[in-house]
This record gives structure tokens, C-alpha cells and sequence, in this order.
């Protein structure tokens, strides 16, 4: 439903800005200068476009100067359609009114900036940004109200209902709204004083050609409607096909997208894997590296290690083996020999003193002392020089043994380089040609591939494109020619419009006056009955020379008078002479006479008008078909370039697609060369990765033989070493043996010796007392004497590995927390 939905005022009507919303739910209610009068006649101004009929008195201002006192005063209306809004536009130029149609719905900005209302200008500006249009100013209020009640076909989009006999409309709602009773009987009849009772003739003989014309045009519109459904199908059809070839052209665009999409995906994750499988390699080789170098650090580090923790051992062992002899007590022992030696020189010095007075005895025991001696050392002697050679074989043997552990030591360890140089040579080689292959395939990435078939389509290419360029130009003008064609023939009929508007209104005035001199003169002859002048007329016909000289034209047309004839020649008792009077010129004969006059020129005007509205109808044909034919050229240039732009674009598309296929070709070739590039890399990494693979091998046997090798020595030093234990115990064990078969001679020497000088009165038991504690002193001399090596073997390992038990500790630590360095940092150099 189309209706009034809001009303603005701007700097109008006393107030600066008010805006109103019209929802059917407005009521004024306020005391007397609220602005109620103010709104209610804004709003009644845009149903009757008449000034004077606002029911403003004349002690007030007029509407125009009251509402409209500055050039930037402006009344706006918005009005509601079903599917749009529009707004008309009222404001006062060149000292007139005129309304203004805009194809848009009211905004605020639009008219208002920064609490300042825009000047005419702006607000086109700011519409025509906005996308609306403003049309022309409309001066002619008869032309508005065609427009809003939809007399006036070419502004249909502006009505607010469809009635080209509006001219009552107007009139109601004016009564409506200058009257405060809204009863129904009022309403009634206010409806019926606003029917208009002017008579309406249609001549049947003058528009019979019209009639032929319409039934003519009724009966091609109903063929056209015919064909024209006929054609809507086919139109349809055609549509839909021309859909499908659409819908056909873009999925298969879609589908060569995909399809290019897809396999530059698959060329990119296989860039990718091959980058990836680049990396994987060079971080296998680099992990290969670390380990290599953590393996031959470790293995360094826990030589080292290994060495600390045997001298530990040894030292601990050391320790033990000696604490175990009793080493303390002997050290004190043997620092005590130079007291034990004094010792025995003074007991042998008391008993040569004991024994000086049988010196010959003494002398024979102590010759006979002397010689068993001398057998039981040279006995001792000679077991021992009889297994020398069996000591010296075993001691060149463990001799032998470490000689050959480090002669087989450095043979493997040339072995072992004289390899690993061969490998490094071939490792060298093979990164070179890794190198090599790495260069070609950058070539290969930085070579273009059919550059020429390339070129060639990126020129078609361009020259489509240029072409494509050219018919946009082509058709954009072609759009502005038919766009000023079509507002050309629009403002050409505009003016045409304007100008049988302003003919058509002149014989409106002259119609509408005859047509109140017609009405007067009916009402006039419908008077006539019962009125003097009838009367008069019937019984007196030279009323003209008489009271028709003195009586009014509302009185010789008043029928309550009852005249009636009388003899007398007098009026009321008066004689008057009324010879110099004009008699009043009123009769029923004139009437009809006068009337039948003014219906003639009625009708003839009536004739006039219809035939400048039929020639105003030619004209406007005349001109359409002109303009027609114009915008018909320019609507099939437009088609044709249309055409052509599809074609281009189809042409554009292909060469794209041609395009996009080469530089697939060009991409598969390329990427063919580097896969067989890279093929070739991969197999010279795996041979890199063999050598790796073998030095570490060759290095890993290596360890292994060195592993071996010092295994088969400390089993072969362990024997050696229990055999010379064993020959060690024996010798102690016949020594042991020889010297206690010596002692028991001696020791019957001895008893010998001591019956002789007991003989000879010497006091034998101070001799024995004293030879007692010379052989106490002698064994205990004996006993240091034995231990001699073994104290020096003692000093010799206190200094080599005893005493250096806490620095050995100390380099074990180091060496643990080297090589828990070298595994963290191992670990951190794997992770990177």
C-alpha cells in the first residue's frame, strides 16, 4: 500500500528541524502555539498542492513565506511503496515553490551536515553519490498532483494511487482536515459537496476512430499476448539453455582451476618431499657425523677412563696386597736395621769377649758355622740359577708378549688408516659429484622451458586483452550514447509535455469558465420555475418597458413573490418615468439561447483539446519511434559488443587454459630432469651413505681387534704371571727347606760348641743367651733383608699409584663429566 510515512521539516515552520513519523497512530494533542496548525497544513499541502486552501487567513503570512523564509528551508515527505521509497522534495526557488521527485528513501545525511541543512546543490550531489535520482523541479502544482494520483504515466513510479480522475480527492481530504467534526454524517457529506456535478459528454461520432483504433489494438494485443507467451517460453527455454552453457562453461572452469590447482599442489608437496628427503639426507649425514665424532670422543674418553679406573683398581689393589703383608710393621722394620745391625755387632762383640780364652773352639765353630752357611747359600744359589733360565724364559715372555700387543697394536692401526683413506678418497669423489648434481638441478630450476610457445600465447594473450579493452571502451560509450539518447527523448518529451501542459491549462481556464457560465445559466433556467420573471413572461410580455427598468436580477428570479396583475399604473403609489431605464436583460429565451451559445463553444473547446491531445499523442509516437529507432541501433551495438566481449573472454579463457597446460608441460619436463637429477643424487647419497657406513665398519672391526687383542694380552700376561708366581712360591719353598736342613747342623755345631767350653769352665749359658739374641737379631735382619724388594716394590707403587689414588678419583670425575658433556651435547646436536 503506497502512503505517507514521514514528514521533515527544516529550518520551516518556525522550528529548526522536526521530523515526524506517520504510522496511523498520530495524535495532536497540546495548547494553542504548540505547532499542531503547523504540521497538520505541511501535510495537507502535499495531498492538495493548493496554497489557498489550507484554511490560513489572511491576518497570517502566506504558506510560502512561512514556511519556506531562507533559500535552504525545505519540507521533505517520504513516501512508502511496497517494495521502495521515495521522497518528495519541496522547497522555495527563484521565489516560487517547487517539488522535487527523489527515486530513494530519506536519509538525514543527505540533507543535514553537521547540524547545518545542505544548500540545493549539495543535495543532489550527495543523492546522485547515493544512487538516487533527482528529477527536474516541478513548478506546475496541476502537473504535481498528476503525478501523485497517477494522471501522468511517465512518473507512475511517483503515485500514491491510480485514478486519472483525481480532482475530487483533493477536495475531501482538504474538508477532512479543515474541520474538526469527523462524524459519519459529516464525512458523508463532505464526500458529496466534493463530487464535482459538472456534466460529461463523450461524443460517440468523434471517437469512433478511436473505438476502431482501440478494438484494432485490442485485437493485436491479443495476438501479441498470444505470440508473446509463445515467445516467453521460448525465451525461457533459451535462457535456460544459454544458463546451462553458463553453468557447462563454468564448471569446466572450475574443474581445469581445480585440476591446475591440484597438480601445482602435487608439483609444490613434490618440491616439497624432495626438499624434505634433501633434508632428511643431509641430516642422516650430519647425524652420521655427530655420531661418528661423538663415538670416537666417547671411545677416547673411556680409553682414558677405562686407564684411571685400572689405575684405581690397581692402586686399591695395591693398597689391600700390601696392607695385607703387614706393610706398616715392616717399614718400621726395615727402618729399624741400622739399631738391629749396632745390636748385633755388640752381642758378637760380648761373646768374641766370652770366648777370647777359647779362641782355637771358637774359632773352629765359628769355621764350621761359616761353611754350613756358605753350602746352604751356595745350595740356595744354585736352585735358584737352576730355574733362572725358566724365570728369564717367562720374564721375555711377558716381555715378548707386550712387544708383540703393540707391534699387532700399529699393524691394525695402519690397516685401519691405509682403509679409511681409500674410503675418505671415494667419500670425497662422490660429494664432489653430489655437488655437480646439486648445480644442475638449480640450473634446471632457473631454465626456463618452452619459452617460445610461452611467449607466443602470453602475446595472444595480451592482444585479446586489448582487444577485450577496446570493445568495454566501445561498449561503455555505446551504454552513454543510449543512456543521453534515452534522456534526450525524455526531456524532449518533457518539454513537449510542458508545452501542451501550458496550452491544455489555458483551455482548462476557458473550458472551466464556460463551464461555470453553463452551470450559472442551468441554475439560472432551473429558477425560472415559480419566479416572477415566468410570471411576468405569461401575463405581462412588455415587462421590459415597465418593472423590468426598476426590479434586480435576483428578484425577477425569486419564486416566493405571489405576484398577481393589477390595474393600476403604478408601482406601490408611485409614478415614475421610466423612459431614460434600461430594461434588465433576463429572459428564459436569452437563457437558453446564451446557454445553447456556451454549450457549443464547449464543446468545441472540448474538441480543441482532445485534438491537441491526440496530435501531443503523435508527436510523443513520432518521437519515440525517432528515438526508438536510435536506442534499437544502440542497444544491438551494444548486444554485438556483448557478443564479442563473451567470445573474447571465451578466447581469453582458452588461452589461459593453454597457457596454464604449457606451463604444466613446461613444469613436467622440468620436473622429470630434476627427478632424474635427483635420482641420481639420491643413489650418490646412498653410495655416501655405504663409505659412511663401512668407515664406521672398518672403525667398529678396529676396536673390536684392539678389544681382542689387549684381551689375548692380559690372558697371556695373566699366565705368565701365575707361572712366575708358581716358580716364585718354589724357590721360596726349597729356600724355606735348605735353611731349616742347615739350621738343625748348625745348631748341633752349636751344642758341640757349648759341651767343649762347658768343659772348659765357660759360662755357656750367658754365650747361648747372647747367641740367642744374636739369632733373634739376625732373623729379624734376615727378615728385613728378605723384604727388601718388596718395600722396594712398595716405594715404587706408593709413588706410582698409591699416593696418586686421590688424583686418579679426581681424573675419573673429570673424565665421567667429559663424557656426560659429550652425551648431553650429542643430544642437543641430534635434537637440532
Amino acid at each position: 500500500m503506497n502512503q505517507l510515512k514521514r514528514i521533515i521539516l527544516i529550518n520551516s515552520g518556525k522550528v529548526d528541524f522536526y521530523e515526524l513519523l506517520l504510522d496511523g497512530n498520530i495524535h495532536f494533542i497540546g495548547t494553542q502555539g504548540t505547532g499542531k496548525s503547523t504540521i497538520l497544513r505541511a501535510i495537507l499541502f502535499f495531498y492538495n498542492a493548493d496554497a489557498r486552501k489550507l484554511g490560513i487567513s489572511k491576518e497570517k503570512e502566506p504558506f510560502s513565506e512561512y514556511y519556506f523564509p531562507y533559500a535552504d528551508s525545505y519540507i521533505v515527505y517520504e513516501v512508502s511503496q511496497e517494495s521502495r521509497n521515495f521522497c518528495v522534495w519541496l522547497y522555495k526557488k527563484q521565489n516560487r515553490l517547487c517539488f522535487r521527485f527523489v527515486d530513494g528513501p530519506y536519509e538525514r545525511h543527505l540533507f543535514i551536515d553537521k547540524l547545518q541543512a545542505r544548500l540545493e546543490n549539495q543535495v543532489i550531489e550527495n543523492a546522485n553519490k547515493q544512487g538516487y535520482k533527482v528529477h527536474r523541479p516541478i513548478y506546475n502544482f496541476s502537473e504535481y498532483r498528476d503525478i501523485i494520483y497517477g494522471a501522468n504515466k511517465s512518473m507512475n513510479r511517483f503515485n500514491i494511487l491510480q485514478n486519472s480522475s483525481y480532482h475530487n480527492i483533493p477536495r475531501t481530504i482538504t474538508n477532512v482536515f479543515l474541520n474538526s467534526s469527523l462524524d459519519g454524517g459529516f464525512i458523508k457529506t463532505t464526500i458529496i459537496n466534493s463530487l464535482s456535478d459538472d456534466p460529461f459528454e463523450i461524443n460517440l461520432d468523434k471517437n469512433r476512430h478511436h473505438l476502431e483504433t482501440a478494438r484494432n489494438d485490442y485485437r493485436d494485443v491479443s495476438e501479441y499476448l498470444l505470440h508473446e507467451k509463445k515467445a516467453q517460453n521460448i525465451v525461457s527455454i533459451f535462457n535456460g539453455l544459454l544458463k546451462m552453457e553458463e553453468d557447462k562453461k563454468e564448471l569446466a572452469w572450475k574443474i581445469g582451476a581445480a585440476f591446475n590447482y591440484s597438480r601445482e599442489k602435487e608439483r609444490t608437496l613434490q618440491d616439497e618431499q624432495i626438499a624434505i628427503n634433501q633434508q632428511f639426507a643431509d641430516q642422516q649425514i650430519k647425524i652420521e657425523k655427530i655420531n661418528l665424532e661423538f663415538s670416537t670422543d666417547q671411545r677416547r674418553v673411556q680409553d682414558k677412563l677405562a686407564i684411571v679406573k685400572q689405575d684405581i683398581l690397581k692402586a686399591n689393589q695395591k693398597g689391600k696386597e700390601y696392607a695385607s703383608k703387614n706393610i706398616d710393621q715392616l717399614l718400621i722394620e726395615h727402618a729399624a736395621k741400622p739399631d738391629y745391625e749396632r745390636e748385633q755387632s755388640q752381642i758378637k762383640a760380648q761373646l768374641a769377649l766370652l770366648t777370647a780364652n777359647q779362641q782355637d773352639i771358637e774359632t773352629r765353630y765359628q769355621t764350621d758355622k761359616q761353611r754350613l752357611e756358605t753350602q746352604c747359600q751356595q745350595q740356595i744359589l744354585d736352585f735358584e740359577l737352576s730355574l733362572a733360565k725358566e724365570k728369564e724364559k717367562l720374564q721375555q715372555d711377558s716381555t715378548y708378549i707386550a712387544t708383540a700387543f703393540y707391534q699387532e697394536k700399529e699393524r691394525l692401526l695402519l690397516d685401519q688408516n691405509k682403509k679409511l683413506e681409500e674410503q675418505t678418497s671415494e667419500k670425497i669423489t662422490i660429494d664432489k659429484k653430489i655437488r655437480e648434481v646439486e648445480f644442475s638441478i638449480e640450473s634446471i630450476q632457473k631454465t626456463p622451458f618452452l619459452k617460445e610457445e610461452k611467449d607466443k600465447l602470453k602475446n595472444d594473450q595480451r592482444e585479446l586483452s586489448e582487444k577485450k579493452q577496446r570493445l568495454t571502451s566501445q561498449e561503455s560509450h555505446a551504454r552513454l550514447q543510449k543512456e543521453s539518447t534515452v534522456k534526450e527523448g525524455e526531456k524532449e518529451k518533457e518539454l513537449l509535455e510542458l508545452k501542451s501542459n501550458q496550452e491544455n491549462e489555458k483551455l482548462l481556464i476557458k473550458k472551466k469558465t464556460l463551464e461555470m457560465e453553463i452551470s450559472q445559466l442551468q441554475a439560472d433556467l432551473q429558477a425560472l420555475s415559480g419566479s416572477l420573471l415566468e410570471f411576468l413572461e405569461q401575463n405581462k410580455p412588455d415587462w421590459n418597458n415597465s418593472i423590468g427598468k426598476v426590479v434586480s436580477r435576483e428578484v425577477l428570479l425569486q419564486n416566493d413573490l405571489q405576484p398577481s396583475i393589477s390595474d393600476g399604473r403604478d408601482l406601490y403609489g408611485l409614478y415614475l418615468d421610466l423612459g431614460q431605464l434600461q430594461p434588465v436583460q433576463l429572459s428564459k429565451t436569452g437563457l437558453e439561447i446564451k446557454l445553447s451559445k456556451l454549450t457549443d463553444e464547449l464543446k468545441e473547446l472540448n474538441n480543441l483539446i482532445q485534438q491537441n491531445l491526440q496530435e501531443i499523442h503523435d508527436q510523443k509516437d513520432k518521437l519515440q519511434k525517432k528515438y526508438n529507432k536510435k536506442i534499437i541501433e544502440l542497444t544491438q551495438e551494444i548486444k554485438e559488443c556483448e557478443y564479442q566481449l563473451e567470445k573474447t573472454g571465451i578466447d581469453i579463457e582458452r588461452c589461459r587454459i593453454d597457457l596454464a597446460e604449457l606451463n604444466a608441460r613446461s613444469e613436467n619436463m622440468k620436473l622429470r630432469e630434476i627427478d632424474e637429477k635427483e635420482k641420481e643424487k639420491h643413489n650418490l647419497k646412498a653410495e655416501l651413505y655405504k663409505i659412511l657406513e663401512f668407515i664406521r665398519q672398518i672403525k667398529q672391526r678396529h676396536q673390536n681387534s684392539i678389544d681382542e687383542l689387549e684381551s689375548r694380552k692380559r690372558t697371556q700376561e695373566k699366565k705368565v704371571k701365575n707361572l712366575l708366581t708358581e716358580l716364585t712360591e718354589k724357590i721360596e719353598s726349597n729356600k724355606k727347606s735348605i735353611t731349616e736342613k742347615f739350621n738343625t747342623q748348625i745348631k748341633v755345631l752349636e751344642e758341640s760348641r757349648n759341651t767343649l767350653l762347658k768343659e772348659k769352665g765357660v759360662d755357656t749359658s750367658e754365650i747361648q743367651k747372647l747367641e740367642s739374641q744374636l739369632e733373634i737379631v739376625k732373623g729379624k735382619l734376615e727378615a728385613i733383608g728378605k723384604n727388601n724388594r718388596l718395600i722396594i716394590e712398595y716405594n715404587k707403587d706408593r709413588e706410582e699409584y698409591i699416593d696418586r689414588l686421590e688424583d686418579f678419583r679426581q681424573n675419573r670425575k673429570n673424565l665421567e663429566n667429559e663424557l656426560e658433556h659429550l652425551q648431553q651435547r650429542h643430544s642437543i646436536r641430534i635434537n637440532k
